[in-house]
């Protein structure tokens, strides 16, 4: 072993070190020390197995955690594998607490949400930025912000933002504004688009599973040609529970619906 690789190794090793001594020491600073937030939040997860494919999507989300505070939340983060380590088919959650990310819940269901489809290459920045912006309050309405959603995807992974007022236009365009201005959007290589979960939720099934496909935001329309006139994006798909077999540990997709259909 060359001498440059040695002390490469060993200030690696110190990094590791520091960045472990600086978790404990927030997670050692006494509650009457921290930093409040504006708001507390959960950490939710949804987590389906082949014993559990036949669940509806309430019974397979699960909360892993709340924070309420700038060192909590640090604490809990940095526990956390970054996107690109984990399997597709995981959905995370960052919701203010009391705030279940379902579309029925009554502070969602009359709501919609903004979905960013990134490069994977990009995804681990681009949350990154998002869950910063959500917890510091950086949104131009703050308060319109239910949480955020982050869907790992075999090809693009996608990152949501869920609003209260689904019909607000000056709020839904000024979320936009903000979401493209965090992750300076790239038309190229980004896909940005909007649902109204009640307008979703009144079409007729077929129409449903459409849904996602038909709101390109820009070069949508190109990207599904290049794909002989058929989107690659499953994901957003709504699907009946009995479609939802063959998951393998430690993976699944899908979001709550109506009648336990995925959302």
């Amino acid at each position: 072993m060359s001498q440059n690789t040695q002390i490469e190794r060993t200030e690696q090793d110190q990094s590791k070190k520091q960045q472990r001594r600086k978790v404990e020491n927030i997670e050692e600073i006494k509650d009457s020390e921290k930093t409040q937030l504006n708001r507390a939040y959960t950490i939710w997860a949804f987590m389906k197995t082949p014993k559990t494919a036949n669940d509806n999507y309430d019974s397979c989300l699960r909360q892993a955690s709340s924070f309420s505070t700038v060192e909590d939340f640090w604490a809990q983060y940095s526990h956390f594998k970054r996107p690109s380590l984990m399997s597709f088919g995981t959905f995370i959650y960052i919701f203010e607490e009391g705030i279940k990310p379902m579309w029925e819940d009554e502070n969602c269901k009359d709501g919609g949400r903004w979905s960013l489809r990134v490069p994977k290459t990009h995804t681990n920045k681009y949350w990154e930025d998002i869950t910063l912006a959500l917890i510091g309050e950086a949104f131009t309405h703050e308060g319109e912000i239910c949480g955020i959603a982050l869907s790992l995807k075999p090809v693009n992974d996608i990152i949501s933002v869920w609003i209260r007022h689904g019909k607000d236009q000056e709020k839904i365009d000024q979320i936009k504004t903000d979401i493209e201005r965090m992750v300076m959007f790239d038309e190229n290589t980004m896909r940005l688009e909007y649902e109204n979960f009640q307008e979703v939720l009144s079409r007729p099934p077929v129409e449903k599973k459409e849904t996602f496909n038909r709101n390109y935001h820009k070069g949508g329309d190109q990207q599904q040609q290049e794909n002989g006139g058929h989107s690659e994006d499953k994901g957003f798909e709504r699907r009946l529970q009995d479609n939802g077999g063959g998951f393998q540990r430690g993976r699944g997709r899908g979001r709550g619906g109506r009648g336990g259909q995925n959302q």
